[in-house]
């Protein structure tokens, strides 16, 4: 027994820390059997019984849970009690462990998809998987990170596991005071700058035209430009800021339609460059308004560094489980050490050159694609760049 409780100590600091990342491999190893037929009290209850594990684990912050692959509650903290409400045991083949699970569209899960039921099935492991549970006792609703990890024996069968949730409710108070103050301070900063770009815009109009002024006129259109760039740049941040905390209200979408629609509203000069390529009709649920930003960010990256004259091309496939929105230019494409870098905040490709932006494009879709249970990947393309945006299927 001298060594067990650092098999699991160990296995739940990598689960809440986060370090290394957890993967399909991630367990926590146990040197004991467990057979279906035996009693309550195991070499497993006893373990979670030593003083250590239970002093450690009941004054983390984040709520933790160990299940018992028959679906018994082996322990619990305080953190998750306060939390999620009184524990129980079910049996996780027919009854979600989980109280009332949902994705943050609002979707119940299924019990197939349901992470605490994989990692005793499959025993896969689970990382910031976000969900919205329901608390036990009051019936408020609860938005959580999960993660589990499996318990496992030492010939490798899965024992029960370990589950972490982690407060989303209390994060997200976090960022709206963060952003309150950044929308407070942001425009405190725009309107001076705003007032004095027009200023600097009225000198340029005034100055005349000899040569003794041309110096003169050049410091002012670099010094209006620099302003230009700094009012674009506050004006993304807010909108991304608003658009980051704005409420996901999913609907069932027909994407060829939901396309044509926003094709409806781009400018007639792009509307021409825009081929739409509409082959099957497939239904998603998504929020249309912050979907159609994603739509439109992706067309106007295409639109920037694709050729003057190119075309983009805009098509939607089915691909189970997610519908698919591609976007692709006739462009130079990003460079291989860029592919991930480009979804960064303020991050911009090598061949952005002059083009305006703040480099928050991508990286506010992604996080719109992601809170609709989706993502949002450069894929592998023989020009040019090309975008999937993937949607789970109505």
């Amino acid at each position: 027994m001298g060594e067990r409780p650092s098999n699991v100590l160990e296995g739940l600091r990598e689960l809440i820390l986060g370090m290394p990342p957890i993967d399909e491999r991630a367990q926590l190893a146990l040197p004991m059997e467990l057979g279906p037929s035996q009693p309550a009290t195991t070499d497993l209850d006893e373990l979670l019984d030593v003083e250590v594990l239970h002093a450690v684990v009941d004054v983390l912050p984040d709520a933790i849970t160990l299940i018992h692959r028959d679906g018994r509650v082996l322990l619990r903290n305080r953190a998750a009690f306060g939390l999620l409400g009184p524990a129980r045991s079910v049996d996780w083949r027919e009854t979600a462990i989980e109280q009332e699970p949902r994705h943050p569209d609002g979707r119940a899960y299924t019990l197939e998809e349901l992470p605490v039921r994989r990692t005793l099935v499959e025993g896969v492991a689970f990382r910031a998987e976000p969900m919205t549970l329901r608390h036990a006792t009051t019936r408020e609703d609860v938005s959580v990170l999960a993660s589990s990890i499996p318990l496992r024996s030492s010939d490798g069968s899965v024992l029960g596991a370990a589950v972490v949730f982690r407060d989303l409710g209390s994060l997200l108070e976090r960022d709206r005071e963060r952003d309150a103050f950044v929308r407070v301070v942001g425009h405190e900063i725009q309107v001076p700058l705003t007032a004095v770009r027009g200023y600097i815009q009225q000198a340029i109009r005034q100055m005349p035209g000899d040569a003794d002024t041309t110096l003169a006129t050049r410091s002012l259109q670099r010094a209006d430009a620099n302003v230009g760039r700094l009012v674009t740049l506050l004006r993304d941040v807010l909108d991304t800021s608003r658009q980051q905390l704005a409420p996901v209200v999913p609907e069932s979408l027909e994407l060829g339609a939901f396309l044509s629609e926003a094709h409806s509203r781009f400018d007639p000069g792009l509307q021409s460059r825009v081929r739409l390529r509409t082959p099957e009709l497939v239904h998603v649920r998504g929020d249309r308004r912050l979907l159609e930003i994603v739509v439109v960010n992706l067309v106007d990256n295409a639109r920037k560094y694709g050729p003057a004259d190119g075309m983009i091309d805009v098509s939607v496939a089915r691909e189970e489980p997610m519908g698919l929105v591609r976007v692709a230019d006739e462009g130079d494409g990003i460079a291989e050490a860029e592919r991930e870098a480009i979804f960064r905040p303020f991050r911009r490709g090598s061949n952005a050159g002059a083009y305006e932006g703040s480099g928050l494009g991508l990286y506010l879709s992604r996080q719109l694609a992601e809170r609709h249970g989706g993502r949002l990947e450069l894929e592998p393309s023989a020009r040019g760049a090309l975008f999937a945006l993937s949607l789970p299927l109505a």
